[in-house]
C-alpha cells in the first residue's frame, strides 16, 4: 500500500477523538511536537512521513498511556518515553507501518 497524507491524517484524528484528544496542527517547519498531559492536547505536524505520523502518535501516547502521570514530575522519563513509544506502535495503522524504514527505528530508537 502506498503512503498516504489523508489516511494517516483522518487515523490521527480518528485517534484523537476516540482519547479525547485536541489536536494543534503546526506548520511543517516547525518541528517541535508536544503533549500537554493536564489539558489532553497535542501540538503537531501534518503527518508528511511515516515518521511525523509515529511521533504524532506518540505524542499522543504521552497523554494516554499509563505512565502518563509521571509527566509532571519528570522522575522515570525513559520509562514514560518509552510507554508513549509502545503506545504508538500499538496504536498505529498497520498500512502506515509498512512504511516504517531502517532509519525511522533508529530515529524512534534515537529519541529514547
Amino acid at each position: 500500500m502506498s503512503w498516504s497524507r489523508t489516511d494517516a491524517t483522518l487515523h490521527l484524528e480518528a485517534t484523537a477523538r476516540r482519547h479525547k484528544i485536541l489536536i494543534a496542527w503546526r506548520r511543517r517547519t516547525w518541528r517541535r511536537y508536544e503533549a500537554h498531559v493536564d489539558t489532553r492536547m497535542v501540538f503537531i505536524g501534518e503527518p508528511h512521513t511515516a515518521r511525523d505520523y509515529l511521533a504524532a502518535l506518540h505524542e499522543m501516547g504521552h497523554i494516554v498511556s499509563r505512565h502518563s502521570v509521571a509527566a509532571g514530575k519528570r522522575k522515570d522519563c525513559l520509562t514514560e518515553e518509552a510507554a508513549a513509544w509502545d503506545w504508538a506502535l500499538r496504536n498505529a495503522s498497520v498500512s502506515m507501518r509498512e512504511h516504517l524504514t531502517e532509519r525511522h527505528r533508529r530515529e524512534i530508537g534515537g529519541a529514547w
